[in-house]
């Protein structure tokens, strides 16, 4: 749940409202979630190679 509560906070979902959410959707915000995650890490990374 701690994960899905990252995912609203980085979409502005306010509140309690991702308590809502389908299975599909919770779905599909963890894998943007985790989209970003991974972008995240690269972008670090070229940061720390220096490219």
């Amino acid at each position: 749940m701690r994960r899905l509560g990252d995912a609203a906070h980085l979409l502005g979902i306010k509140g309690r409202d991702w308590d809502t959410f389908t299975v599909e959707e919770t779905d599909t915000y963890l894998g943007w979630l985790d989209a970003y995650a991974e972008a995240q890490q690269k972008a670090n990374e070229k940061l720390t190679s220096g490219r």
